[in-house]
């Protein structure tokens, strides 16, 4: 293990350590929800814990709240919609291009009160509007009607899917482990309770970094802004739905701030582009209050071959990174599907990445990445080119950047709030990857 990264354990350890005799079991994989496990070049088994198998369903499932109160493990569902202004023919809607097979019954716009599977495709034009049952009244949604329409077979109550109970804390430090549990012998890690702050938080993808960020869970996020000069954030929240904290992105980095005042809702500014809003008024409204000060978990890479296991805090506590270690390379890497299933580098989306110039006549092409320079965000040191390939990205780009204007001169290159720019380098084979075998229950 680098020695930066035993020096960080030992710094950071005590967030998340006094478990004493009172410890966790590791993933599980339950009678019925089972999971994906992927074995890696080497021998290393790591299970996935970011969806569940349904074995009596034959599906796919994760942990979703119903309107009793209670999460159970539901298969993805589109929603039911209205498709008249009286709400007396219902459907169900998906995104179009899915495999979703259910279609979902909201209370309060949030909470699932049953699932329906999906029928018959609806025929005729697809409708261009939607409409909601609200306090009885038959209201417009707010969204377009885009999506794919069909029609429903016979209710599905919460009884026929598996209920997820979370456990108390492990642990006696600032951060604990909280786990989620079934009847059959599920048990997954899947986040810690920060005693510090008093809420849930779950670690944050860090590809290549020393330790992870530990984000709130139940936060909503700022879409409002208290001020014309929108330095305020402002978020909606819905008395159906916890919340612990207010999400706010500035300057492209998401940040944490405690729930503040209620506030009055007719005078609101957009936090994307800043200009008054007429908001909604069956909402309310609170300010951001003091900024969170967020806990530090270290990343720890375990021993072993070429691909290695990342726990994240004590190991004692086995909650394991959805990344692993390429030891060969030198990289973070997650299962990719490419010729076949690979254990492929985060990459920055190519969004991010622009073409530039090196020289004041631009003569001379460089493809910059614009990466955010300020909020610990992925530190991934790959993109994807036009042809699918990885291409490596350096470090920051220190000289002039120019770009040709629309009229064809050539002018320095604007700087980009909160981002540094970095050079796009080489493409990279896929078989320089290391191979993984997934097996499914």
């Amino acid at each position: 293990m680098p020695l930066l990264r035993i020096l960080l354990a030992a710094t950071h350890v005590s967030l998340i350590a006094g478990c004493g005799d009172n410890l966790p079991g590791p993933a599980t994989s339950g009678s019925r929800l089972a999971f994906q496990k992927f074995v890696y070049e080497g021998g290393a088994v790591q299970l996935d814990r970011t969806v569940l198998h349904d074995l009596e369903r034959s599906e796919e499932c994760s942990p979703q709240r119903w309107a009793d109160g209670a999460r159970y493990c539901t298969p993805a569902a589109g929603e039911m919609v209205y498709v008249d202004d009286q709400c007396l023919t219902e459907v169900a809607r998906v995104p179009q291009g899915t495999t979703i097979r259910y279609a979902a019954t909201l209370w309060n716009d949030v909470l699932i009160a049953s699932l329906r599977p999906l029928g018959n495709p609806l025929g005729g034009v697809p409708p261009r509007a939607t409409w909601k049952l609200d306090h009885g009244l038959c209201v417009l949604k707010q969204e377009s009607g885009a999506g794919s329409y069909f029609q429903v077979g016979e209710e599905i109550t919460s009884d026929a899917f598996v209920r997820i109970e979370r456990t108390a804390p492990f642990g006696t430090s600032r951060l604990q482990l909280v786990q989620d549990t079934s009847a059959d012998g599920m048990v997954l890690p899947v986040a810690f309770h920060d005693q510090q702050l008093g809420l849930e938080c779950a670690p944050q993808a860090r590809p290549d970094a020393a330790t992870s960020d530990c984000h709130p869970i139940a936060a909503e996020l700022a879409t409002y802004s208290a001020d014309a000069a929108c330095t305020v954030p402002v978020a909606a929240i819905s008395p159906s739905i916890p919340t612990d904290a207010i999400e706010a992105v500035i300057d492209g980095c998401a940040r944490y701030f405690a729930i503040g005042n209620e506030i009055d809702s007719t005078m609101l500014w957009a936090a994307r582009g800043c200009f008054a809003v007429v908001a909604p008024p069956d909402r309310r409204y609170f300010e951001a209050a003091n900024e969170l000060a967020l806990p530090r978990i270290p990343r720890i890479i375990s021993d072993g071959d070429r691909v290695r296991l990342i726990t994240l805090g004590d190991e004692e506590l086995h909650f394991v990174d959805t990344l692993v270690h390429d030891e060969q390379l030198g990289v973070d890497c997650v299962p990719t599907m490419r010729d076949v299933l690979r254990c492929m580098p985060p990459v920055i989306p190519p969004g991010y990445v622009v073409p530039n110039f090196t020289d004041s006549q631009c003569t001379i092409s460089i493809d910059i990445a614009w990466l955010p320079s300020d909020c610990n965000a992925s530190s991934a040191s790959y993109t994807t080119g036009a042809n699918g390939f990885w291409r490596h990205i350096a470090g920051p780009h220190l000289a002039p950047l120019y770009t040709r204007q629309l009229d064809g001169n050539c002018q320095l290159a604007p700087l980009v709030q909160g981002r540094l720019p970095h050079a796009v380098g080489y493409q990279l084979p896929d078989d320089m990857f290391p191979t993984v075998s997934a097996h499914t229950p």
